[in-house]
């Protein structure tokens, strides 16, 4: 794990940013949707999209934050898979999702890493996939 990922992970159960809530930019017609929560956190995004419908797969590389998740969602007694992993390694089929959401989580990454997460997202978005 590279120095910036550790940091982020030893950052994530001191402090938590609690900006706003961008959800209602999303189209009310996208529901029962494939959507991966690119860099989910404790699930600040993740929680309230599943919700609202969505097939919610969070995926972060702090595991602090995705037991966070985990327990929350669970509280709430909904689903949502959750996995360990990084936006510009993602472990999944070419084609797999219809909406990406990373939201707050590209500028937290290196130039290099940002670049290999596009091209990421555009593998394993659908045809006609949104990426938010």
């Amino acid at each position: 794990m590279s120095e910036h990922i550790k940091a982020w992970e030893n950052e994530y159960g001191k402090s938590i940013w609690k900006g706003h809530y961008s959800l209602g930019l999303l189209d009310p017609s996208l529901k029962k949707v494939r959507l991966l929560d690119a860099g989910c956190g404790s699930g600040k995004y993740s929680v309230p999209l599943r919700m609202r419908g969505f097939d919610v797969v969070g995926i972060d590389v702090s595991f602090i934050a995705l037991n966070m998740l985990r327990d929350s969602s669970k509280a709430r007694d909904i689903d949502i898979d959750i996995l360990g992993a990084n936006v510009f390694q993602l472990p999944f089929k070419t084609g797999s999702y219809d909406l990406i959401w990373c939201y707050g989580v590209l500028q937290h990454i290196l130039s290099k890493e940002r670049e290999c997460a596009g091209r990421e997202f555009r593998r394993i978005l659908r045809k006609d996939g949104i990426l938010f």
